[in-house]
């Protein structure tokens, strides 16, 4: 982004060396300026924050904008306060995983000036996110995660959009030369159009892929793409596949 920007960040840790649970607490506060090269102050604000770091690597992190004024698409926005939560651990060798929720009003940054179904202002907003890792042997490893956001009109409450995410990852490291892994993703994505009107998507991918070690400086990669979306084609219906790609690549280091 063009621009500058003036920030600060001020943070003191308080130890508790004795405390079986608790290893320290942080407080903190953000402060920042952003204009662009012509002056003009694009967004600016304040945000305090308190981490609570536990013993075992896992940590509480509360946060949020106690003040903020951002121009975007040449409208200036005063007050877009939303508070949010992350808590994360990898206390454990075999699982770990975190959770983060945000709730509060922000910049409908998709909207349109004086829309009923999408207002360009600000409006109502609740995100959420969860992430699971698992580590079943030194060879396998899994993750999986789900994102979620909801916009909603300020004055009537109704939906402007909702978006859910789900998303796996497995690994496995077959030998100590040949290596795989899928990723696949779920998405499901719900739109108001017009006031009380609304339509859904679907689409998802698939992305294998295999590395094969020829020697230390030789590698082989195999894999493909396959996506699909709702309702691609007049003779279709539901979630069919729309596209696929298969791809190779030969490295070698010198």
């Amino acid at each position: 982004n063009d621009g500058r920007i003036l920030h600060t960040q001020q943070t003191y840790n308080v130890h508790f060396e004795e405390n079986r649970w608790l290893n320290f607490v942080r407080p903190g506060l953000y402060l920042w300026r952003k204009t662009d090269y012509e002056g003009d102050v694009k967004d600016t604000g304040v945000r305090p924050g308190l981490l609570f770091a536990f013993q075992r690597q896992t940590y509480l992190n509360i946060s949020g904008f106690l003040y903020n004024q951002e121009k975007f698409g040449g409208v200036s926005f005063d007050d877009a306060r939303t508070i949010w939560g992350y808590l994360g651990t990898s206390a454990f060798d075999r699982v770990g995983g975190s959770v983060f929720v945000n709730r509060g009003e922000s910049i409908n940054r998709f909207g349109e000036i004086g829309s009923a179904h999408n207002p360009f202002e600000l409006v109502p907003t609740f995100e959420v996110s969860a992430n699971l890792r698992l580590k079943a042997n030194d060879q396998l490893r899994a993750e999986l995660s789900f994102d979620s956001t909801r916009l909603k009109t300020g004055k009537t409450d109704e939906l402007i959009v909702r978006q859910r995410i789900w998303r796996q990852s497995v690994q496995y490291q077959v030998s100590r030369q040949l290596f795989v892994r899928l990723i696949g993703e779920y998405d499901q994505t719900r739109r108001a159009v017009d006031v009380g009107q609304y339509v859904s998507s679907r689409n998802f991918s698939l992305e294998p892929l295999a590395s094969y070690k020829l020697n230390p400086f030789t590698l082989l990669y195999v894999g493909c793409q396959i996506g699909g979306r709702d309702d691609p084609y007049p003779s279709h219906r539901g979630l069919s596949r729309t596209d696929q790609s298969l791809f190779m690549k030969f490295q070698y280091l010198l």
